[in-house]
């Protein structure tokens, strides 16, 4: 995502999303400028269990 899509980034950081590269000028906004691309990993394995943790907990997950 972009470097100015503070917002997204945040979400992505909380669900344990980090950087891994910057690219500099590499994609242009909707303006036509450039901006900063930031390229984010996560562990799969982890985010889905910490996801189905939360599944499970829910009501949703009670039902069935």
């Amino acid at each position: 995502m972009m470097r100015t899509q503070e917002g997204a980034i945040k979400i992505f950081r909380k669900l344990g999303f980090h950087h891994e590269v910057i690219l500099d000028d590499y994609v242009k906004d909707r303006t036509g400028r450039t901006q900063d691309l930031i390229i984010m990993s996560v562990n799969m394995k982890e985010l889905w269990q910490e996801m189905e943790h939360y599944f499970l907990d829910s009501d949703t997950g009670r039902r069935g």
